[in-house]
This record gives C-alpha cells, structure tokens and sequence, in this order.
C-alpha cells in the first residue's frame, strides 16, 4: 500500500484560545460525523416487502411518536384492530430509536406469529447492535429461520463496532452473499478501529465501489489525518455527492489548510447548508474570523450550528457587541447557543450580562430544558434534577456566578451548582 506513516495525530491547528462547549460541533470533526451519518450503512428492507406510503400504519405511527412521543404512538399501536408485522416492527423501532430497549424487547417478544418475520428480526436486530449488546445480537441472529445479507451485514458491523474486528472478519467470511453495502461495512469497521492499512486493503479487493465506499475510503484518511491520501483517492473518484466533498473540505480544514478548502469548495458543484457551515465553523475555529463572516452572511440559508460558530468566534475574539447582535437576531437558539454566551460574558468578566441572560432563560425558555444540580463546588460527588416551579422563578434570590460560566444557586439552604441539558420528553 505504500505511505502509511501518515497514521497520527492530526496536526495542531491554529485555533484561538476561547469558550469552550463540547456540545458545539465546531465541524472540523463533530459535524463531519454528522454529515456522514448515512455512510454509517443501513440496509433497508426489500423493495415491495413493506408499505411506504403515508396511508400505511408505519407512517402514522412513525409521525404521531415524532409529534407527542413514544406512548401516543403506543396508544395509537393498541387500538389497532390489525397489527401487522409492518406495525410491530415500527413500534419495536419507535422504541429503538427513543433508546427504550426493554420495551422494544417486550412487544417484540410479544409479536404474534404472523407478524414475525425477517423483517421484525432484522429490527430488533439493529437495536441490539446499536444499543452494543453485541451477544444479545448473536443470540437473535442464531435463532433467525431465514438470514439475508441485510442480517448478515448488521452483524458484521455489530462485531466492528464493539472492537470485536476480527469476528466480524469471520463472519464477513462466512457470508454465503455480499453485497457492496456488505464489503462497505467491512472497510468502515477497520478504519473505525484504527486499521487503516487493512481498511484499505478491504476497499482494494472490492467487486464494485458506490459513492458510500469511496467516501467511507476517504473519511478514513481524512480522520487519521492522511490528507494527502485522502485528496489522491478523492480526485480519483468517479462520482462525487456532498457527502464526498464536504468530507474532503473537511479534512482540509483539519489539517489547517484553509485555501485548499475554500478552493475546493468553490468547485463543489451543489453545496448544502452543511457545507456553507463547515466552512464558517472551519474557518471560525482556525481564527479566520472575518472569513468565517464574509461565508456566514453568504449562506443562502442558516442552521444553528453556523449561528453558534459564529457567537462562538467573536466571543473568543472579545466583539461582545457583535455576540449579543447575533444572539438577537437568531431565529432560532438551542442548548448550545444559551451556554456559548452564558459563558462567553463571565469569561469576559461581564456577570451582570450573564445573569441576566440567565434569567432570561429561566423566565422565558426554561420549560425547554433541566437543571442538573451538583452538591457542593469544587467538588461534585452526586447529583440529581431539579424542577424550576411552575412559574418558572426561583424563590430564593442568592445566585453566583463562576469564572467559567456555571451558575451557583442556593435552593432549600443547600448551594447547588447547575448545569443545563435538554430535557426528556414524558412518556418516552
């Protein structure tokens, strides 16, 4: 294979010392994960098997759980007059998806014999891999009557995503049919665990490559920070999606190599709200700041991530007026964005700006969100929830702010450090 030397840390990048939020992808890693989401392979069902339409139980229920959650979808799944193996099998994934293993285990064990099937497997199968109960998994698969390559390969990738790499070899082996999808996931599960030259070796000895292995190939470099590689098999390429280009842009913006970026970027043929935030977070993230703006007020359309990247980079670059003008003309503010400028005013000694950002969110926005409470301060040894009342006030007017963001209360004569995340739905 040649040059693998380049299998190392990828190299520093000039990033500005600023707020920090780990829940902000800054996209130079965490939204490249998140624009690659479907080279993660999935295998839909057969065509014809199973219904699509809007008038089909699947698509009922699947938007009443996105609409009012888990239990409505269940109510509406228990007045069924006839549960069909289509039924069960999207109740069984509306409760994989809302990681509620236990009850995705006991209506799939529940499933009367003519809604069982491969399909009800496969399901199941799935959330067990996903969920890395990789035996619970094998266990399914071994009691399987029928087993397609859709079986196969979920377990192939099971194995790959809990290390288990050389297993899921064995298993790649002993598959009586492959697919591309099924040598895709082969080559992802060696680079997922680090074993480039083997990934590679894998996408040599491919039949047939589609978009999704060329671009699994090429995100594998780009995340060991073999850029060079990376830009050799991507020219190479014989069909290119956004997926393909936004992962090339960001390996260069990993590597600090800002004008390939933004080169390749004009050449990109179709560009997606994704790739317009890579290169405002990228460019934000590597100190370009008035790059990063000229790019964020060109974006045809908006998403938050490109909103918190750029709150986030004048707040690193000290422009507080340019943080709260922002803040205010966002359409649309999640977790992220009240943390960033919660924390980029006390990181900038401005604690009467961050108080009152805070009230304002617990006056106004609360119900959105939980308050984790921590005993004590410098040192967090339990926690547990705390529910605002109703009106959405605290009681007890003795509030504290920390040199880094956090928030110190005194409730029920006890200090309590708190912390903000989303809040769960009920009845999920």
């Amino acid at each position: 294979m040649g040059r693998l030397s380049c299998i190392k840390c990828l190299p520093p990048v000039a990033l500005r010392r600023g707020v920090s939020d780990a829940s902000l992808r800054p996209l130079l890693r965490g939204s490249f994960l998140r624009l690659l989401s479907t080279a993660e392979i999935t295998h839909p069902p057969g065509r014809g098997t199973f219904r699509r339409d809007t008038d089909s139980d699947e698509h009922k229920l699947a938007s009443l759980a996105r609409q009012r959650g888990a239990a409505a979808a269940r109510a509406m799944f228990d007045d069924m007059p006839h549960r069909d193996a289509v039924a069960y099998a999207a109740m069984v994934g509306i409760y994989l998806k809302g990681r509620d293993l236990p009850r995705a285990e006991d209506l799939y064990r529940a499933a009367p014999p003519h809604a069982r099937g491969i399909h009800l497997d496969i399901v199941m199968l799935d959330g067990y891999v996903k969920a890395g109960h990789i035996h619970r998994a094998h266990r399914l698969f071994d009691g399987m009557a029928v087993k397609n390559v859709v079986a196969w390969t979920c377990m192939v990738s099971g194995y790959c995503r809990v290390g288990s790499v050389y297993e899921a070899r064995r298993l790649f082996e002993l598959m009586p049919y492959r697919n591309v999808f099924s040598w895709t996931t082969m080559v992802q599960g060696y680079a997922h665990n680090g074993m480039l030259r083997e990934a590679r070796e894998m996408f040599d000895k491919m039949p047939e490559r589609n978009v999704v292995a060329w671009t699994v190939m090429v995100k594998a470099y780009v995340d060991n920070g073999c850029i060079q590689e990376a830009r050799e098999l991507f020219n190479r390429m014989p069909q290119k999606n956004s997926y393909s280009w936004n992962a090339m842009i960001t390996g260069f913006m990993c590597a600090g190599k800002m004008d390939d970026a933004i080169q390749l970027f004009d050449k990109m043929p179709h560009k997606n709200v994704v790739s317009w935030t890579i290169m405002v977070t990228g460019l934000a993230q590597n100190g370009f700041i008035c790059r990063a703006s000229e790019f964020f007020d060109r974006m045809p359309k908006k998403d938050t991530p490109a909103w918190n990247a750029m709150i986030t980079a004048y707040t690193s670059d000290g422009q507080l007026n340019e943080v709260r003008r922002l803040f205010d003309l966002m359409p649309a503010k999640d977790l992220v964005t009240w943390n960033i400028i919660i924390d980029g005013y006390s990181m900038n000694e401005l604690k009467d700006e961050a108080l009152s950002i805070w009230q304002k969110l617990i006056t106004t926005n609360y119900q959105g969100y939980r308050f984790h409470s921590h005993k004590g301060i410098s040192s967090e040894i339990q926690s547990n929830e705390i529910d605002l009342p109703e009106d959405g006030t605290f009681h007890e007017p003795n509030l504290e702010l920390a040199a880094d963001g956090t928030m110190f209360v005194l409730m029920r004569g006890e200090i309590c450090k708190l912390r903000l995340s989303e809040k769960k739905r009920k009845g999920t």
